[in-house]
């Protein structure tokens, strides 16, 4: 059974815990941030951004931060990735 999603799935491998690379990267990064207190509405914005970009919600809270925290910078990249003046 899937650790993430809950699902049954067949195994590939003896040590596989999870259906799939997005399950697995959700539970990880879940886990990452489990320390910080997002509300449900947040979390959800920073998850589907996150498959948008095809990044993993910790990447994807780390380049939003970079931006916030860094408004004067000569060129930023976006979260994109694209670099712009």
């Amino acid at each position: 059974m899937c650790l993430e999603c809950k699902t049954e799935f067949e195994a590939k491998r003896e040590r596989q815990k999870f259906c799939s690379d997005k399950c697995r990267h959700c539970f990880h990064n879940r886990e990452k941030l489990g320390g910080l207190p997002l509300i449900p509405a947040l979390r959800d914005c920073l998850r589907s951004l996150a498959d948008a970009h095809d990044v993993s919600e910790n990447e994807m809270a780390c380049r939003i931060l970079h931006q916030a925290l860094n408004p004067d910078r000569g060129t930023i990249e976006d979260i994109t990735g694209e670099t712009k003046p």
